[in-house]
């Protein structure tokens, strides 16, 4: 299937390619060269034991159409659920006890001088590590304000 879709392609780039042959050099003069007429394109024959169809015929003008109809009025309404005779009341299942709010983040502790020495000398927003003692980790920021360079902590972590 590949060679022959190939060989398909091939021949009609040469043919494309030939088509093109006539008009590239044959005129010495671009501006008084005539292009030869184009003969124009014979209908199609009718197939083999199918009859012709019949010719359309000519649409007629809009100013021509009759105009339309007026919309008949709507049915009388049919009696609804909320005109139905009142049902009794069926009672509800109980609800689930709600969950209880999640509790509020704990508070952070308060930041040693040390960390914020180390911050002393460090470009601002530099990452920086702080452990505090052992299990205790904080990560932040340095950071500056009037008062100088501080450690501004985004993590705090406990474990034991």
């Amino acid at each position: 299937m590949k060679t022959l879709s190939l060989i398909l392609f091939a021949t009609l780039l040469t043919a494309a390619g030939a088509s093109q042959a006539g008009e590239r050099g044959d005129c010495p003069e671009r501006r008084r060269c005539r292009v030869a007429p184009v003969a124009p394109v014979p209908p199609v024959p009718p197939l083999p034991g199918v009859a012709p169809l019949a010719p359309i015929p000519p649409v007629a003008p809009v100013s021509a159409v009759a105009p339309l109809a007026p919309i008949p009025p709507m049915p009388p309404m049919l009696p609804t659920a909320a005109m139905a005779p009142e049902a009794p009341m069926v009672p509800m299942a109980p609800m689930a006890a709600m969950a209880p709010p999640p509790p509020p983040p704990p508070a952070l502790p308060n930041v040693p001088n040390a960390a914020h020495d180390a911050c002393v000398g460090k470009a601002i927003g530099a990452k920086m590590t702080y452990h505090a003692r052992k299990g205790v980790t904080m990560r932040g920021t340095c950071q500056k304000d009037s008062k100088g360079m501080y450690f501004d902590v985004q993590q705090y972590r406990s474990v034991g």
